[in-house]
């Protein structure tokens, strides 16, 4: 169990940041609504709901379970200044499973950025034959083979 967060402020104060960042975190209030509720100004909003992150009321984790690592994806795309970069995650000794996670993060990237108006190269892979099982949508565009035999 976590340890009790430790408040700034006296109980109401605590309550009235649990009130901020419940009505901002759970139920989608802006930070405006909020303060034209509360009668408070956006940037006291700001402050409560800064101060639940910093004193650990309210914890943002991530909790994807697929096979696509997030924070790594992120920390290449930076590193290297990528628009996109989609890193998947597999068990190491098994090779089918590979191919079959690589082939839908790729036809799922695809299918994201693809438009009519591009064109579309492909090489003869067996990692490109399990994106072409897994796409379900394109874009109209037009494919051109790149080597070898489609």
């Amino acid at each position: 169990m976590l340890p009790s967060p430790a408040p700034r402020t006296g109980p109401a104060g605590l309550v009235l940041t649990a009130s901020v960042a419940r009505r901002f975190y759970f139920d989608g209030a802006s930070k405006s609504e909020i303060a034209n509720e509360l009668g408070l100004s956006r940037f006291k909003v700001a402050r409560l709901l800064h101060e639940a992150r910093s004193t650990g009321l309210v914890r943002i984790e991530f909790t994807y379970r697929g096979e696509i690592d997030l924070a790594l994806s992120e920390r290449l795309r930076t590193e290297y200044g990528l628009r996109r970069c989609v890193v998947v995650d597999s068990p190491e000794d098994d090779g089918s499973l590979l191919r079959t996670n690589v082939g839908r993060a790729a036809a799922g990237l695809l299918a994201e950025i693809v438009t009519p108006d591009d064109v579309l190269g492909l090489a003869w892979a067996r990692s490109l034959m399990a994106m072409r099982t897994a796409l379900q949508e394109l874009a109209p565009c037009t494919v051109v083979q790149l080597t070898g035999a489609l």
